[in-house]
């Protein structure tokens, strides 16, 4: 409706009646996946802010609208739950012992318990990999350590 507006009233009846039809019935997008061609169409340099910047004041816009908003215990699990899967299992870290014992351990919780296991700081672990170089901090000398393989995620 261009040029006009609806009231508050209004706006607020609608949101009801929409809420009371998709208790009965799907959304029209569920289940349904963006075709490759259409995906191609929207990434890299076709999409509309490839190459751009949000500015100071539309950062700080979005910001004040977010403020003040409470998630949910069920999105913030979801959230959890999402960074458990993709993001927190990223690597595959090669771990050899001073005696030359190969160790393969995924990052996340499974790293964190092989670190307490052996006594590891998993913040030396890290930064031994970055730098690729023998450990040389207390019980973690003359261990090695290194990103075995590193996780992409997919689209």
């Amino acid at each position: 409706m261009k040029g006009k507006h609806h009231s508050d009233d209004v706006k607020k009846l609608i949101s009801i009646k929409r809420k009371e039809y998709y208790k009965t019935h799907d959304s029209p997008t569920k289940g349904k996946h963006v075709l490759e061609e259409i995906r191609l169409k929207i990434t890299g340099q076709n999409n509309g802010m490839y190459g751009k910047n949000h500015t100071e004041e539309a950062k700080r816009k979005m910001s004040l609208v977010h403020k003040g908003i409470k998630q949910s215990t069920e999105s913030i699990n979801k959230r959890i739950k999402t960074k458990q899967t993709y993001h927190i299992t990223a690597n595959l870290y090669k771990l050899t012992d001073p005696d030359n014992v190969e160790y393969f351990v995924y990052g996340g919780k499974d790293l964190i318990e092989f670190c307490k296991e052996t006594g590891l700081c998993l913040v030396t672990i890290k930064a031994a990999c970055k730098r690729g170089h023998v450990m040389t901090v207390g019980l973690a000398k003359g261990w090695k350590a290194s990103i075995h393989i590193k996780y992409r995620k997919p689209f």
